[in-house]
């Protein structure tokens, strides 16, 4: 009975520890912190970071994950002088609010069309990034009339490879809140910085010192993390839930990928237009995942194109 005993107090002890301590010493920034862009909209209950600039025809842009509004830094100033360009963190990753629920395509694309409502977006072009591009695919088998396009890059459309343990564990209830923490301070650099290389393959010279650091700062949040290994879990049973109404869609479609991805092999881009009537695609030589720091300039002439469609 003591063994008992002594076990059932080192389990609860250890529970308490994983659970609890770790939030003492989280990196969840509160607001936006200075030095960074946008303000804040409410959006089913939630404060989502929204930065909007220029005017004209509407776009609206989703990262991936992890990620916010940062990463369309290399297009969207550009894009600004002919576009009123939106962009906004996604629920649970930049300065934007974690949810409760959701963690899902369905929960994202209703939050992306919330805001096109709340901000009076209309003949809105949408481009999605990696798990943007997943929430793009969840957005466009919905009937839209406010929707003229969709930007696919470097979309994960199909089931990828078997999700990492660990984000397993940092999804499950109580304990992944205090894993996340935990993560934050001893295994999250190191995962990010090698992230971050294989998402530039291979074009690693495109990697700034101060992209690194402000993701550093972003991503190690514990609500980031929590997200990410949430919806990453959630992904692939998402996908196969929506793929089969692929071949229904038909919005304007411009699919972009980076030929050498090694995140989302860019032969789903291709199955996805051969499925999609009207679309294109363009996969571009040496290039990775992160396509709109290497190539931002085939982006921005794939929305002009976009646009001048009727």
């Amino acid at each position: 009975m003591n063994k008992f005993f002594k076990f059932f107090y080192l389990t609860f002890f250890l529970f308490i520890l994983i659970s609890y301590v770790p939030r003492y010493f989280e990196k969840d920034v509160k607001g936006i912190p200075a030095g960074f862009k946008g303000s804040y909209v409410t959006v089913s209950g939630l404060n989502i970071r929204v930065n909007q600039l220029g005017s004209g025809q509407d776009l609206l842009f989703i990262h991936g994950i992890p990620g916010s509004i940062e990463d369309w830094d290399p297009i969207a100033k550009n894009l600004s002088r002919d576009f009123r360009v939106t962009l906004y963190d996604q629920p649970g990753h930049g300065f934007s609010d974690m949810p409760d629920m959701g963690f899902n395509l369905e929960y994202n694309a209703k939050i992306a069309f919330e805001l096109i409502n709340k901000l009076h977006l209309n003949n809105v072009i949408v481009v999605g990034h990696s798990y943007g591009g997943s929430v793009i695919m969840q957005m466009a088998i919905k009937q839209s009339n406010k929707i003229k396009a969709f930007i696919p890059i470097a979309g994960a459309v199909y089931p990828l490879d078997a999700v990492n343990p660990l984000y397993r564990l940092i999804g499950l209830p109580i304990i992944g809140r205090g894993l996340a923490g935990i993560a934050s301070l001893t295994l999250g650099p190191d995962m990010i910085l090698e992230g971050i290389d294989n998402a530039f393959f291979p074009n690693k010279q495109a990697i700034s010192d101060d992209f690194v650091k402000k993701r550093l700062k972003i991503w190690l949040q514990a609500k980031v993390i929590v997200t990410t290994a949430k919806e990453e879990s959630n992904l692939n049973t998402n996908l196969v839930r929506i793929m089969s109404n692929y071949k229904m869609i038909n919005k304007k479609f411009h699919i972009i990928h980076g030929y050498d991805d090694l995140l989302v092999p860019a032969k789903d881009s291709i199955t996805l237009h051969e499925k999609i009537k009207n679309s294109k695609v363009t996969v571009i030589g040496n290039t990775g995942h992160q396509v709109q720091f290497v190539r931002p300039k085939a982006i921005i002439s794939a929305i002009h194109h976009v646009s001048e469609q009727r």
